[in-house]
């Protein structure tokens, strides 16, 4: 007879290179989870690519001629991220 799985949290990897980082990032979401479950407060959380597009949303409005590095640098840190060496720092 074959029984049916165990009730319980599923874990899905899409792409097992990631295991570490998704491990991580499920132990960041437990920690969470626990502070917001003794009185914390839920907060959004911006996730890299909405971050990226919001970024690069900003800077497409520049005229790609007129696009200096102190323009890009105005947008980065609007939202809290740094130029280096003439590029965005996502990290």
């Amino acid at each position: 007879m074959i029984e049916p799985p165990s009730p319980g949290p599923l874990l899905w990897l899409c792409q097992p290179r990631e295991a570490h980082h998704d491990a991580d990032l499920y132990r960041l979401y437990q920690k969470a989870a626990d502070k917001i479950e003794r009185g914390g407060r839920n907060l959004r959380v911006v996730l890299d690519y909405e971050l990226k597009k919001r970024v690069y949303h900003e800077l497409a409005k520049f005229v790609p001629d007129r696009a200096s590095v102190e323009s890009k640098r105005t947008v980065t840190e609007q939202h809290g991220l740094q130029v280096v060496r003439g590029k965005n720092s996502f990290s």
